[in-house]
């Protein structure tokens, strides 16, 4: 088998970050999939499929480990990542 190259998607449906290696857990790549957007009022998340501009969602480790999102024509948005 040959691996040629390696993403990971950090938030469902947003962009994905090229690895140049990582580690995996019990849930697969370490970070991968990990967060995903919902509706405030309803928890219900949300897909590509119905809102393509998720394609344009970067995420990133921000300041103290918290997740960055920046997407065009938006203020960068810092989440905390929440105590296990």
């Amino acid at each position: 088998m040959f691996l040629s190259e390696l993403y990971r998607y950090p938030v469902k449906s947003g962009q994905a970050q090229r690895l140049q290696g990582s580690p995996v857990d019990l849930l697969g790549l370490q970070g991968d999939r990990r967060w995903m957007v919902v509706e405030e009022e309803n928890g219900r998340f949300l897909t590509q499929r119905a809102w393509p501009q998720l394609s344009q969602l970067k995420a990133s480790e921000g300041e103290s480990g918290a997740l960055l999102l920046e997407a065009p024509g938006q203020a960068p948005l810092q989440v905390a990542v929440p105590a296990a």
